[in-house]
């Protein structure tokens, strides 16, 4: 009863003044037709961005594709009191998100290669008037300042909102932990930007240093969810190494698909390294051959993560000459088969 007054005292107002934006009207389910004071658009705040290196070692990513929210090792709180009774949730492709009316595009849509689900969160109908919503990663291991925190983000509804990506070196359920800032997302009134676009940040903000164990949090919050608050998805969440040799030093291998490439040092002596491209997680056998045929060494026997990856190898015990490596990639219920590539190698003594 109360909103409804309130929308009746503001459709008044409106009526009088005509300081409410129309692009407004409608959009929320029991709107309260914000006041627009100003057309900002997006204002982004951010740490320096790693974008497009060759990734090695990567986290994830993490695509919300199974049906239990949040995933395995997440975790999502409210930090608002009282207490946000909405929280960061799951949504597939198509779906309007609660709260809001149909017909003016708001809907989930999905970022390039990420399935059919993603991570969002909105304004709260019933709950608190504050938005205080925390979406927390698992707990990522020996974290470098070169590496990477990469994900996907798209805002839809004009409205004021804020998300802000932390990090907590200690627990990862409350927000007085997280004193670590990463990026600070801003955006204005009367920006809708729902094209998903790919975000990628360098963990060299202060407070981070070589060797650190870190949660990450996607931390939405507005003073007032009512008359601010849109619609923030994310996706795609990963953590990425940093261990990158310049294009030129990794012949053969391409981004986006299965491939292979060159060893460098090659000629080597005794160690040289290894990458290998996945596009899709699969099961990855890697096993060096010398010229007769012969197994020499197995470098790679398990599964592994979509990403591309390095092998440092040594041939210490190997005589001078030339060896072969081979990859074998087999991703479960493909009919397609295995994907195979084999490459030359010299070893010089």
């Amino acid at each position: 009863m109360f909103k409804h007054l309130i929308t009746l005292t503001l459709c008044f107002i409106l009526s009088a003044s005509n300081i409410f934006s129309s692009d407004d009207i409608g959009q929320k389910k029991f709107n309260t037709n914000k006041l627009i004071k100003s057309k900002q658009g997006n204002n982004f705040t951010t740490s320096h961005a790693l974008e497009n290196p060759i990734f090695i070692d990567s986290w994830g990513p993490e695509s919300f594709e199974p049906v239990t929210f949040p995933p395995a090792g997440w975790i999502r709180f409210t930090a608002a009191n009282p207490p946000n009774l909405i929280q960061w949730s799951r949504i597939t492709n198509g779906t309007l998100p609660p709260g809001w009316f149909t017909g003016y595009g708001l809907e989930a849509t999905v970022p390039p290669g990420g399935g059919n689900a993603v991570s969002f969160i909105t304004w709260d109908e019933n709950g608190s008037t504050v938005n205080d919503l925390w979406l927390v990663t698992p707990k990522i291991y020996n974290v470098q300042t070169t590496d990477s925190l990469v994900f996907w983000i798209s805002k839809k509804a004009n409205y004021i909102d804020n998300l802000d990506i932390k990090a907590s070196k200690t627990i990862n359920n409350s927000a007085s932990a997280f004193t670590i800032t990463i990026a600070l997302l801003t955006f204005g009134a009367n920006s809708n930007d729902s094209a998903w676009t790919r975000k990628s940040y360098r963990l060299n903000s202060p407070g981070i240093v070589n060797g650190d164990n870190l949660y990450f949090a996607f931390r939405e919050h507005v003073p007032d969810n009512r008359m601010d608050g849109g619609i923030i998805f994310i996706d795609l969440v990963s953590g990425i190494g940093s261990s990158v040799l310049p294009v030129g030093n990794i012949s053969g291998l391409v981004t986006g698909r299965f491939s292979l490439a060159q060893n460098f040092p090659n000629p080597f002596n005794p160690n040289t390294t290894i990458y290998y491209n996945l596009p899709k997680s699969g099961y990855v056998k890697i096993k060096v051959y010398d010229i007769l045929g012969n197994e020499v060494a197995s470098l790679v026997d398990e599964n592994k993560l979509a990403g591309t990856h390095k092998i440092d190898f040594s041939a210490d015990w190997l005589a001078s000459g030339v060896y072969f490596y081979k990859l074998v990639v087999r991703q479960a219920g493909s009919t397609a088969g295995d994907y195979t590539e084999v490459r030359k190698m010299m070893l010089v003594k």
